[in-house]
């Protein structure tokens, strides 16, 4: 990558961006879930994101917005039986709980997990309705910033419950979940700049890396 940097190959930013992402994806599919070099490509993909968020420099348009805004609320209020379908039909069990445990910030009192910000970071704490308020507030430069935040309240709950656990498995279904909303929310409002072109004011030509 920093040879073809160098050599001018990268037109656009999101070639970049692209091949970042391949480099993850290939170390994740050689090394199995929770091993080293696995872990270090899930802490250098956190950090991508929002360092590349930075990068781009600019807000959300109001199409991506509002289709993050929509995700949002698909995600708080449609049935989890839609999660669970991802993960083992074992953890029918915990559908009552599974309801509300992104929903809030974690209250370590009332859910009797007193050293939850022993193991999770205060500044790192996240939940549905926290990236509500900050895509509201126009706090996210981009989908991805949106989309880091979302990956982080998903590992905070494997980290600390593990990933075996019911909690960790309905968090593993709402990532993928999510994956599937994220795409769709993508793919919204590129379809409509292109129906749109001509007479959108927000339709900016992609940015150049060279």
């Amino acid at each position: 990558m920093s040879h073809k940097l160098a050599d001018g190959k990268y037109h656009f930013m999101e070639d970049f961006g692209k091949d970042v992402e391949l480099v993850l994806s290939n170390c994740r599919k050689f090394n199995p879930p929770q091993t080293y070099p696995a872990d270090c490509a899930d802490a250098v993909d956190v950090v991508f994101k929002k360092e590349w968020a930075k990068a781009n420099e600019r807000k959300l348009s109001w199409l991506e917005k509002r289709s993050l805004q929509g995700l949002m609320t698909t995600l708080v209020k449609e049935d989890m039986l839609v999660v669970l379908h991802y993960i083992s039909m074992t953890l029918s069990s915990s559908l009552r709980y599974s309801r509300w445990i992104f929903r809030e910030p974690v209250d370590p009192v009332a859910l009797g997990i007193p050293t939850y910000f022993d193991v999770i970071p205060r500044k790192d704490a996240r939940d549905l309705k926290t990236i509500r308020h900050r895509l509201d507030t126009d706090k996210y430069e981009s989908i991805a910033a949106f989309e880091a935040d979302i990956d982080l309240m998903i590992r905070n709950a494997i980290q600390f419950n593990g990933p075996e656990s019911e909690v960790g498995q309905i968090a593993l279904g709402v990532r993928n979940r999510t994956s599937e909303l994220l795409a769709n929310a993508r793919a919204g409002p590129v379809k409509k700049r292109k129906e749109g072109e001509g007479d959108n004011p927000q339709v900016t030509k992609k940015p150049r890396l060279g």
